[in-house]
């Protein structure tokens, strides 16, 4: 007698395969090499390849920080994004329906959450202050009264945004790194 072997309908996983090009879209891959750049930064010379910490870190400024970031902004400017011609692309952004926008909030805070228990579990509670800032200034950017990305001036504070990851950079790449003068590689 052969084992069942559960098959999944082609449809399934058709579905299940736009679903998450669509997460992947919302990103912004195309974006992802400033924000590992600004990374990288405070990393200088240092001897990081070898820990996990650094690693987390690094896939955490790519996928999960742009679906926060960015996917929060496609759900808020639905209506906008509907007819931009550069929406539904993985450098600009996804265009979804009004139904796969409504669900994905719950998807950015089901990649957040793992991110933020293991980066509290890794730097204790400053952790969670950064997640709060950056929820916070997200907020600001997208979110009426505030909604920064619609005036002037205040716009230009997403960008400096990117630099919001250094504070928090070297104890993520390693605790080790504190302690490391450049140039020293035993022990970092």
């Amino acid at each position: 007698m052969e084992p069942q072997v559960a098959v999944t309908p082609p449809r399934l996983a058709r579905r299940l395969a736009e679903e998450i090009a669509f997460v992947v879209k919302a990103a912004r891959p195309g974006f992802w090499l400033t924000s590992i750049w600004f990374y990288l930064v405070p990393v200088g010379g240092r001897n990081v390849l070898n820990q996990a910490e650094f690693w987390l870190g690094l896939f955490y400024v790519s996928f999960p920080l742009g679906v926060l970031i960015y996917g929060w902004n496609d759900v808020v400017d639905f209506e906008a994004d509907r007819f931009n011609p550069r929406k539904g692309t993985y450098l600009f952004g996804a265009r979804g329906t009004a139904e796969r926008l409504a669900r994905l909030p719950w998807r950015i805070a089901f990649v957040q959450v793992p991110f933020a228990i293991l980066f509290t579990l890794l730097l204790g509670p400053k952790a969670l202050a950064w997640f709060a800032v950056l929820i916070v200034v997200t907020a600001m950017y997208n979110c009426q009264p505030f909604a920064f990305k619609g005036r002037p001036g205040f716009d230009l504070l997403n960008q400096a945004g990117y630099l919001f990851w250094v504070p928090i950079a070297p104890p993520a790449v390693g605790r080790s790194l504190v302690s490391c003068e450049p140039g020293q590689q035993s022990g970092c």
